[in-house]
């Protein structure tokens, strides 16, 4: 069963999301727990700027969407976002992931925005991609990366 996450439940999700990052080191920086605990404790709070689902299994959280309202540079029309949505692997057999999206789609519903959920491309994360591509969103895009090479300059970023 998927629960709205409060502040009493941050320590619970913390570690939920730093194996989450773990498996998305490759696209990411560097793991800040005072940073994502900061951020969960912003999202959980009565007033936030978020809406966190979990789902536990006995005591810990085994399942987290995290979803704020933000909006695009050109555009005054808000949206909804996922910080993440994250099935920890020893679960990625459930209906967690259906869970998560339904529960992400239904506040979408009550706050009347648009929902948009973002998903890096892994080994780890393909299955969950096809899964919420063939049943559950439809595709709108695609999100590209680079990584800089550093090079050493005399003077100036040219």
């Amino acid at each position: 069963m998927i629960a709205k996450a409060t502040a009493a439940d941050v320590d619970a999700i913390l570690p939920l999301i730093e194996l989450r990052h773990r498996e998305m080191s490759r696209t990411v920086g560097r793991f800040d727990m005072l940073l994502a605990r900061a951020k969960l404790i912003e999202m959980t709070h009565p007033k936030g700027v978020g809406v966190v689902g979990i789902i536990r299994d006995g005591d810990p959280v085994v399942a987290s969407v995290g979803l704020t309202v933000a909006r695009f540079w050109d555009t005054s029309d808000h949206h909804l976002e996922d910080l993440w949505t994250f099935v920890h692997p020893e679960h990625r057999k459930s209906s967690h992931l259906k869970n998560l999206i339904a529960f992400a789609k239904g506040v979408s519903n009550q706050m009347g925005l648009r929902l948009i959920m973002l998903q890096a491309e892994s080994a780890e994360t393909q299955p969950q991609i096809d899964f919420v591509l063939a049943r559950q969103l439809s595709r709108v895009g695609l999100v590209f990366q680079h990584e800089p090479i550093f090079v050493e300059r005399e003077a100036g970023y040219a």
